[in-house]
């Protein structure tokens, strides 16, 4: 019998250092994952601070102005709702808060919540919707009247709105996409049946305490 789990030792000694090799791969795999999220979201705050200056220097209207920042303030909240599978007007979120704090009314709120689509896209359509209505109403000195300043005004502020929609796209994908199941099932039944023989091949060392070693170890894994 000794000979027996000893021969157990050495081979399951193989299957643990292919096993680590795994783990090494699965905690890269998961750091990447980690950084790829944390870009995501620096993406989000650069896109939405610099969506803000440009509707604070191009829309002249002090209260289309005003409202095109709180939407733009109302996004990256909703993008945070959104990525933890909240709606913004979650006791858990800051929906209510922004209705305190008088920036949205609480029919607004309701309406966020009670819409088919990303919340954070219902911001993007109304900064998009102020824009034109604060362009199609300047006056005729201002500069933006001129075709050749206008068309690229129009087209950089569309390119902010695209920059919104896509970062926060990014955050959904990195969330929706983790390691294949297939993968984590595999990694599962070998960690269980390695452990099952760990158990028959350590006891005669470890005597009483395999037990504890091997949920140690579980635990690791």
């Amino acid at each position: 019998l000794q000979n027996i789990l000893d021969e157990l030792s050495i081979a399951f000694t193989c299957i643990w250092g292919l096993l680590s090799f795994a783990l090494v791969f699965q905690t890269n795999v998961c750091y990447d994952r980690w950084w790829e999220a944390r870009s995501a979201w620096g993406k989000i705050i650069s896109a939405t601070l610099h969506c803000g200056q440009q509707g604070k220097s191009w829309i002249a209207d002090d209260e289309l102005s005003s409202r095109f920042l709180i939407m733009n303030i109302v996004f990256a909240y909703a993008c945070k709702a959104l990525l933890r599978g909240n709606s913004l007007n979650s006791e858990e979120e800051e929906g209510p808060s922004l209705v305190l704090s008088g920036l949205i009314q609480q029919e607004e709120l309701n309406f966020i919540h009670n819409i088919s689509g990303w919340q954070p896209y219902y911001c993007i359509d109304v900064m998009r919707g102020i824009t034109n209505e604060a362009w199609s109403h300047q006056s005729d000195g201002c500069i933006l009247k001129i075709p050749s300043v206008y068309a690229p005004a129009y087209i950089s502020m569309e390119k902010s709105f695209r920059d919104l929609a896509t970062s926060i796209e990014l955050c959904i994908k990195v969330k929706a996409t983790g390691l294949p199941i297939s993968y984590n099932r595999f990694m599962r039944t070998v960690i269980l049946f390695s452990l099952a023989g760990v158990s028959l091949s350590w006891s005669s060392t470890l005597k009483w305490g395999t037990p504890i070693v091997v949920c140690i170890v579980f635990f690791v894994t």
